[in-house]
């Protein structure tokens, strides 16, 4: 429990004892993907075969390691764009709150919270739980985490989103300053977002106008950038 990656999905497991931790957005879309699972098969036995562990990870995760605007701060390598010159510094750093990594907690906070309310309804019309869950934390975690995802909500609209170009920002830096340079991730974090039952964490209009800007700052002749101009 003392461990920094205590909670987190790994990376990489190379062997027991070569296990890589290097990445921000596999927890939350662990939990997402769980949602996701949920409301394609209706198969509650394997939320609830799990869930102490989805609280376990939301708890040794987020709850633990969100700074004050109620983000979740990481390294510059620690997202999907984790190529390293020789090894070592990123080649497109973007430490160290970015866009579609707070997105992807948002949407698991909601996603936890939508489980939890079937597991109360469950409880409340005399079906069967496993006898691990506890309802009594069940409802607190539930209350808990929607005030966490509405506190994100607010933050994240009032950090991530301008009424300038790029409309969105791609990352905040260490230093809380927005990063302005064109990247293709927002689009990843109105994906991540877009599921029945989990509120709008952009508004339309914002994520069109980035959309524009996205498309007309990366996509070239010659392919697509995850870089712009």
């Amino acid at each position: 429990k003392s461990s920094p990656t205590y909670g987190r999905i790994p990376n990489v497991i190379w062997n027991e004892e070569n296990i890589m931790f290097n990445t921000a957005d596999a927890t939350p879309l662990l939990i997402r993907e769980v949602y996701e699972y949920y409301l394609y098969t209706g198969d509650v036995a394997t939320v609830m075969s799990i869930w102490n562990r989805i609280i376990l990870a939301v708890d040794a995760v987020y709850i633990a390691h969100k700074d004050r605007y109620n983000f979740v701060p990481n390294e510059d390598a620690d997202d999907w764009m984790d190529a390293r010159i020789l090894g070592q510094d990123s080649y497109s750093p973007r430490g160290d709150r970015q866009v579609e990594i707070q997105s992807l907690w948002f949407t698991a906070l909601y996603a936890v919270v939508q489980m939890a309310d079937e597991l109360i309804r469950r409880n409340e019309n005399y079906l069967p739980l496993l006898q691990d869950i506890d309802i009594a934390v069940v409802k607190r975690k539930r209350d808990e985490y929607l005030n966490e995802a509405e506190k994100l909500s607010r933050s994240f609209k009032k950090m991530f989103i301008t009424k300038e170009a790029p409309y969105i920002y791609d990352h905040l830096n260490k230093d809380g300053t927005p990063d302005v340079l064109a990247r293709p991730n927002v689009l990843l974090a109105m994906y991540y977002n877009d599921l029945p039952g989990i509120p709008s964490l952009i508004d339309r209009d914002s994520g069109l106008l980035a959309f524009k800007y996205i498309s007309s700052n990366c996509v070239f002749e010659h392919g697509v950038a995850s870089l712009g101009r």
